[in-house]
Order: C-alpha cells, then structure tokens, then sequence
C-alpha cells in the first residue's frame, strides 16, 4: 500500500482506534524478537500442566468425500498425500515461511492472491475426514502443527483465520474415536491457547468490524469452550457473548438485511452463528439476538430461490465457517436454511437439495435440540398469480414478484460504515429472474487481492444494471476494501395496487456533478417491467448504463431492441433511439462481458452497454419484455 493509502486509512480511525492499531504494532515487533526461533516456541510450551482441554459432543455424520480430489477454488489437492501448506495459487513463488509480519500479500505481490492459501489452512474438511478416515484427519493435523510454527507463516496473517482455523480442528477432535497420544493432546492444547491469545490481542475492532469480527468471536467462543475449566477460556467465552450480541444487532438490520451490503456474507455470518448456538445454552443468549437470527433467515429464505440461485450483490469470496462437501458451485443458502429451520422449528425454510441435506444430516444430532428432520417438509415457491411487493427499508431493497417474475431493486448505501470495504457502487440497480433463471445478473467479486484492475471493475457502477455518469463510478474507490464515502439513497414511493410500482433516487453524482439520478420500476403486466431513469442539473455530460445477461443461447440486436434467447422465453430490451448500443461478451480491451460465479474465476456472459450524453433535466423509458415459447 502507497503511502496515501495509510493516510486515508488513518483518517478513517477515532483517536482510540489508532492507540489500539500502535499497541498491536508494538506486539508484533517484540513478538518478531521473542518468537524468532520456532524451534523454541512448540505449541506445546503454551499448554501448562493445569489446562486440560475439554471436548463436546459435537454432531457429525460421514458425507461422500473424495480426498484424493478435494477441491480449493480451481484446483485439486491429494489430500493422502504431503500437503504443502505454502502453496500459492498456481504461482511459482510459495509463500514465506518467515514470521508473519514481514509477509507482504498486498496487491501486487510476488505470491499471488492470500485468499487461495487460506482457504487451504482452514482446514474444513478435517469434521467429516474424521468419520471417514480418522488415521488421515488426525496425520493432517499433526503434520499442519509442525510444518506452521506460532506466528509463521501465511496462516497467520488474519485473526480470523486463526479462529476458522481452530472451529474445524477442534470439531475433529470432537469426533475422534480413539484417544489423542498425550503429546498430541499437549500440542493441541496449547494450539489453542496460543491461538485464543492470538485473536484476542488482534480483534478486528472499531472501523474494522465487520463480518471477521463476528467469526473471530465465534472461534474465541470455541476456544473458551475447549479450555472452560481454565479462566482463559472463561474469559473468552465472556468477551465472545460480549462482542456477538452487540455485533448481531448491530450489523443485522431489524428486516433481516446486513450493513456490509453483500448477500454472500449474510451467509457467512449466518454460518458463524449457528457455530456459536451449537455450542452455547441457549437461555443466556438474549431474545433479540434470537430474534436478529431468525429475522436473518426470513430475509435469506425470501431472496433464495429453490435451487439456491441468490442475488450475488456485493463482494463474495465463496467462504464458509464449515464446509461440509467439496463444491463451489452449489449454494450454501439452502444449507443455512435447513439448519435454521431445525435450530428454530421453522419447517417452511426446509430446502430438498443434495448441499443442504449433507449440511443438515452433519448437524441433526446436535445435543439439546430435537426437532427431527423428518418433520421438515420441502418448501416450495409459489407462482404470485397478483404482484406482490416487499420493501426492506433497513437493507434499501424492493423485491417485486409477479408470476413467474422476480426483480430485486437495490436502493441500499454502499456498505457498513466508515470502510465500506465490501460493497458495489450498485444504487438503482436492478436483478431479474423469470420461471427461476438468471436473466438480469449481479456480476460477482472475481478477486480481492490480485489484478486491481478486475478487482475495481467487479464492484464499479457499469458492472450493475444501473447508471454511470461522467465516467465515474457512484462512489469513489480508496483501496482493495476501502472507498471514499457512501451515496446517499432515498425510497421515494411504493406501490402493490394493481400495478408493482418502485420509485428511488441517490445522489452519488450530486457533489461532483450536480445531479440526482432517480429510478422508477413499473411492473404493469406480467410480461412487461418499465424502468424510468431522470437526472436532475444541466450539466453535459456522458452517461453509460449497463443490463448483464445470465447465461443464454444467442443475443441479437434489432435497431434500437436487443433480444436474448433464453431457451424457453425470450427476453428484450427497447432503448430509446439516442442512444448507441454495443454488446460485449468476454471481452478484455475494454474488460466487459464477464461474471464471476466462483471466486478467483470468470467466465464470458453478453454485458449490453447503452451509452449517450446527459442534458437537462433528461429523462428516458427503458421496457423490459418477456416472450414465452410454444412448444
């Protein structure tokens, strides 16, 4: 990072942040000096005689695993075989086995993307290795604590991590048949303290508190639990509670919506939660921390449709807390449903997909609830015969349905203050599915920590179906998770009367330009949706909107309508004729005409681009159009 970067970031700090960020500083020097010699430093010199270290009955059951092709992004590791934990992602260079501060994996540096090599080191799939191959599951772990001494290595560069890290480790143990040999036990034991002690002093706090914050407390929760009869682990479980109540209700809106803006990381923070209610007396959790949980789930059983499809709206990095099969192509969210609706006896989220009955089948005998999972029953959608529209005010989103129709507008802010680290400049924009297929899609994150360029054009404005003006994104970007300041959104009307009718505005545009951009859904006929954009100012200036395709058979232009093929219907676009259209698909120069499902990958989709200029108070209609096929 530039030296600009840190005086940005600095400015973002309150007065107590910056002490706390100097007093981590001052750790990691004198922890360069005291733990400069592994060798002397074995996690077992961290476990005294009088911490034993308490395992749970924790659920499991064995699930089809091949691990000789386990799955890490887009590549296959020999999980019988060595494993080398500083691999990088598909580059030469490994990662340093040097002390963690002197690391640089920043942007731009020689290893390649971090994200690949932890998704490695936090191990998830030791939980279901030790029902299916406990002699492999226990090596693994044996030879990860030799190989990843304290504070060495990539693996400990993230509190977060740490805490992932030890959640699979120590659901293993739990399923363990056989006794651990004592120096095993021994070295475990002081893993854990080493690693509580660890994410304790490097909470992500303050300006950082997001959804690692939340996982962090969740592994320190853990942690505590494993090491309850020592009053480390006794106070880790208190300042866990602490931070997850407070963090709950602060970072889950009242309609079930997140602050940071991303439908991934609902999912994850979902996924930390059902880890700490595992293991924690339901009784002490306070009611609206309940209540955010289910309201949470209200709001990801209404945005997923059956197969698991999700609005993929800000950043998404395909992680998990617990992964309990190997597939980046199957979504979570069905899974996260299941478990809610056994962790809270609501049979209407029940999802019948293979991912979710895997998830669900690991967790069903969870000790001190018994809601059996044959008293689930399958949900279904339902087609809505009449419009229906639902406004989630907190989260700044209209989802409207209508037959077989389904659009979410997105009238939400950038993201959780004052970062906004993992949100899309996406205000107005718009996601439509018709009879459950992608049409009207949300392009993803490609990476994080790679190429800036990918990074900044997958959370840009003209990678949303909404408008850019000026050839400026709505808001401005800082860094890889850090922008500016946020826009600006108002609802301004709604209505479910006869017609769905969605009127908002935001003022991304206004401190530099002086204008207001405000859009109108109109969904008159089941078969038809009217988007209505106006701009406030008289400046001249150019304007570019963007319409992403999910994947279909054929685009074609016709004067000034585009029509997508879609197999079973086709989808339209009427322009107004001043503007001039052109249709990317994969390419790179501009780079346009790509989505990314998984993280690290994209592939080629069409990316409609209707460009012209901006004057006063301008307005135009855009007409959304379905045609059926007889067959």
């Amino acid at each position: 990072m530039t030296l600009t970067w840190y005086l940005i970031r600095l400015k973002k700090m309150s007065l107590a942040e910056v002490c706390k960020r100097l007093g981590e500083y001052a750790f990691i020097y004198y922890s360069l000096i005291k733990y400069r010699n592994v060798n002397q430093w074995p996690y077992s010199r961290f476990a005294t005689e009088d911490i034993t270290l308490v395992l749970h009955p924790l659920p499991g059951v064995p699930l089809p695993v091949d691990w000789r092709k386990y799955q890490i992004y887009n590549a296959k590791f020999d999980l019988t075989k060595p494993v080398d934990w500083h691999c990088s992602d598909g580059n030469s260079v490994r990662w340093p086995t040097c002390h963690y501060a002197k690391i640089n994996y920043r942007p731009g540096n020689p290893h390649g993307d971090v994200r690949f090599n932890w998704e490695l080191s936090r191990l998830q799939f030791l939980p279901p290795m030790a029902i299916t191959d406990e002699d492999l599951a226990r090596s693994i772990v044996t030879d990860w604590l030799s190989k990843n001494p304290y504070l060495h290595g990539p693996a400990y560069l993230s509190a977060m991590e740490v805490a992932l890290r030890w959640i699979s480790i120590y659901w293993a143990l739990c399923l363990f048949k056989q006794p651990l040999e004592p120096t095993v036990l021994r070295s475990l034991t002081g893993l854990a303290v080493a690693s509580g002690k660890f994410i304790e002093s490097r909470l992500s706090t303050h300006s950082s508190a997001g959804n690692h914050l939340i996982v962090e407390a969740v592994g320190l929760f853990w942690l505590g639990k494993a090491l309850k009869t020592y009053k480390l682990g006794t106070r880790w479980i208190m300042l866990a509670r602490k931070i997850l109540w407070e963090q709950i209700c602060r970072q889950i809106h009242p309609d079930g919506s997140n602050q940071e803006q991303c439908f991934w990381y609902i999912g994850f923070v979902l996924d930390a939660l059902h880890h700490y209610l595992l293991l924690e007396d339901w009784k002490k959790v306070p009611t609206a921390v309940l209540d955010r949980a289910e309201r949470m789930l209200e709001f990801v059983d209404d945005m997923t449709l059956p197969d698991g499809t999700f609005p993929d709206y800000g950043d998404r990095d395909d992680g998990y807390v617990f992964r309990p099969g190997n597939s980046y192509q199957e979504s979570p969210f069905p899974g996260l449903l299941n478990i809610g609706a056994y962790f809270f006896k609501r049979p209407e989220w029940y999802r019948d997909t293979k991912s979710a009955n895997e998830r669900l089948a690991f967790w069903t005998i969870a000790p001190s609830h018994d809601v059996p999972a044959k008293n689930l029953t399958s949900s279904r959608k339902a087609l809505a015969e009449q419009g229906q529209l639902k406004t989630y005010e907190n989260g700044g989103m209209t989802l409207m349905q209508w037959g077989k129709g389904r659009l979410l507008f997105r009238h939400a802010r950038l993201g959780l203050d004052c970062t906004y680290g993992h949100g899309h400049a996406d205000a107005l924009s718009v996601i439509f599915h018709w009879d459950n297929v992608p049409v009207l899609i949300d392009l993803g994150s490609g990476q994080y920590n790679g190429d800036q360029t990918v990074r900044n054009f997958f959370r840009s404005t003209i990678a949303h179906n909404t408008v850019e003006i000026g050839n400026k994104n709505q808001a401005r970007i800082l860094g890889p998770f850090m922008w500016d300041r946020s826009y600006e959104t108002k609802l301004e009307e709604t209505c479910a009367f006869r017609d769905l009718y969605v009127k908002a505005r935001h003022n991304g545009y206004e401190k530099e330009f002086s204008i207001v951009h405000t859009r109108k859904i109109l969904w008159s006929k089941p078969l038809r949706v009217e988007i209505h954009d106006s701009f406030s100012g008289s400046n001249s200036l150019p304007i570019r909107g963007a319409f992403h395709l999910g994947e279909c058979r054929s685009v074609v232009q016709d004067g000034n309508i585009i029509k997508a093929d879609f197999s079973g219907f086709v989808f339209s676009i009427s322009f107004p004729p001043e503007f001039i259209l052109k249709i990317y698909y994969g390419s790179k120069e501009p780079f346009m005409g790509w989505c990314s499902t998984v993280y690290g990958q994209w592939q080629p989709i069409n990316s409609i681009i209707f460009s012209g200029e901006l004057h006063k108070n301008f307005h135009y209609d855009i007409t959304l159009e379905i045609c059926e096929k007889r067959f």
